[in-house]
């Protein structure tokens, strides 16, 4: 079964909005450890009590294993804050939130008190502390490394939960705008089917030897409508269809419909949006005076520059006006904001005889 591209573009909408921001582990243990390297040695400098301070790392074992040891606990203060808001940020209170990143306090601290005061000393006989300092004074000075590398965690998590909504929102207005041109490009007036149907039948009930192109036609109109899906089309192939629909248009006429073409001879190589003329020309067959040959319907194309123009302009025929809707100026106007953003020009001039559209949009290449 085939699925309509209104239909795909919604389920991968939900896909994309549906995914988690990843976790990138791997880069915050890397900035935990970059902040703890400027952070250490920056404050004891600032404090006076080593001038050697980034050097640290080379003066004993002992300094070795503290520092590192130290290293580990801090990196879980500000991964274990950082997991914590990442699984339940979003799907819990802020304020379940927040008491479950102050529960990896108590974890980070008794982490670091096994390893250096208990653990080290079982290997080497001395800790981070001196024997038999009181568990609440270590709670309580370990409190401020947890605040410092707790925050960066934190910091860490908003930062990229910004960028990731920040993305989730481009992508959204984007693809409600493929949405949204799907919806537009969907809108075939159905009298038009409806005409050409008819105008098609009693040419096979006559017998008339145009019946077989004007199916042709209008079969590769439905075609065009229904499977061209492309964001842009060759200008020639959307000029073909255009014409394709002033042929089908002009069976339900009693006469040959009066329109001067001024087109370069060869169509410019460059690419559309699909339907984005044929509009035009719809408008011009339900509302224009189209059997004077002294005041035809007048269609002008040309490349100027960068700019693909359009232009068509009809005299107001005096007769009551179709009010079901095709494809529209409307249509057309939403489409080339959601295309052309501040890179087109749709003008639209009107009096009580005459009607012109002019069109100017970028010639982009195929």
């Amino acid at each position: 079964m085939r699925v309509s591209p209104i239909t795909a573009v919604i389920h991968e909408l939900k896909n994309y909005l549906s995914s988690s921001m990843k976790k990138n582990i791997g880069s915050l243990l890397l900035y935990s450890f970059l902040f703890y390297e400027v952070f250490g040695p920056l404050r004891r400098c600032l404090e006076g009590n080593d001038t050697s301070a980034f050097f640290r790392w080379t003066e004993s074992t002992l300094n070795f294993l503290l520092i590192s040891s130290g290293i580990l606990a801090f990196m879980l203060y500000s991964v274990g804050a950082y997991l914590v808001l990442y699984y339940y940020y979003t799907k819990t209170s802020k304020q379940v939130a927040l008491l479950l990143v102050l529960s990896v306090v108590p974890v980070a601290i008794a982490f670091r008190y096994f390893i250096q005061e208990i653990l080290m000393r079982w290997l080497i006989g001395e800790g981070n502390y001196t024997d038999g300092y009181p568990l609440g004074h270590y709670f309580l000075d370990n409190l401020y490394y947890a605040f410092v590398f707790m925050s960066f965690g934190v910091i860490v998590y908003f930062i990229r939960y910004s960028k990731f909504k920040e993305q989730q929102e481009q992508q959204l207005q984007i693809e409600n705008q493929k949405i949204q041109l799907s919806l537009l490009r969907s809108q075939v007036n159905p009298h038009f089917l409806f005409n050409a149907l008819n105008n098609i039948y009693a040419l096979v009930n006559d017998e008339n030897k145009k019946s077989l192109s004007a199916l042709e036609k209008l079969s590769s109109m439905l075609r065009y409508s229904l499977y061209e899906q492309s964001e842009a089309v060759p200008l020639a192939q959307e000029w073909q269809k255009m014409e394709d629909y002033i042929a089908l248009e002009s069976m339900r006429l009693p006469y040959n419909p009066a329109i001067l073409f001024d087109v370069p001879p060869e169509i410019p190589a460059i690419c559309v949006p699909p339907f984005i003329l044929i509009g035009l020309i719809e408008n011009t067959f339900k509302h224009g005076l189209l059997s004077d040959p002294q005041q035809p319907v007048r269609i002008v194309l040309k490349q100027s520059a960068q700019q693909l123009q359009f232009k068509i302009s009809n005299m107001i025929a005096q007769r009551e006006k179709d009010q079901t809707g095709g494809i529209g100026l409307q249509n057309t106007r939403q489409r080339l904001a959601l295309i052309y953003p501040d890179q087109h020009l749709f003008k639209v001039e009107k009096n009580d005889q005459s009607f012109t559209v002019f069109l100017e949009i970028p010639a982009q290449s195929c």
